[in-house]
């Protein structure tokens, strides 16, 4: 089975700010970046697209295709407490910690990779003894992280080795 997992577009935060589960806009030439999806992915309207229920997600998936179905497991990393707030302003023992071990601790009233990993994999789980065809995954970059991870078995403190763009596109294979 082939699998199209796309990141999300450019949001409408300004740059260094932490968010995960938070619903955030995107950014005002949404339009613009979609299109760019939309033209590596052509023959999407008849595939069936999961999507994390996030409208920076959502809105890409719905022009995607008309058969979207919602999962709660393809959600950013929740960052708990520190959502929302600008990254150069969280700091002190708890942050420091979390900084060098967000493998396995987890951020305060959030979760750490080990959960973000976890859920991802529940998710792979299932898509691979539900589905029967070629999907597109519309979701975030720490889940598009989590499942290049679990499907070439690397060690999860080596993920984020490699950037994900705005609107990048991977194929991979379960």
């Amino acid at each position: 089975m082939k699998i199209r997992i796309v990141r999300h577009t450019q949001v409408g935060l300004p740059s260094g700010i932490c968010y995960g589960f938070s619903d955030v806009p995107l950014a005002e030439s949404w339009e613009k970046d979609i299109s760019k999806v939309m033209e590596q992915i052509q023959d999407s309207k008849n595939c069936l697209v999961y999507s994390s229920p996030l409208t920076r997600c959502k809105i890409l998936a719905e022009k995607l295709s008309g058969n979207v179905i919602l999962d709660d497991r393809l959600k950013e990393l929740n960052f708990g407490r520190w959502e929302l707030q600008p990254w150069d302003k969280i700091e002190g023992p708890e942050a420091e910690r979390w900084m060098k071990d967000y493998v396995n601790l987890r951020c305060p009233g959030g979760e750490s990779y080990i959960d973000l990993c976890e859920r991802v994999k529940s998710f792979l789980i299932d898509l691979q003894h539900n589905v029967f065809a070629d999907c597109i995954i519309v979701t975030h970059a720490g889940v598009m992280h989590a499942t290049n991870t679990i499907l070439k078995h690397t060690p999860l403190h080596q993920s984020f080795e490699t950037k994900i763009a705005f609107g990048e596109v991977m194929e991979l294979s379960l």
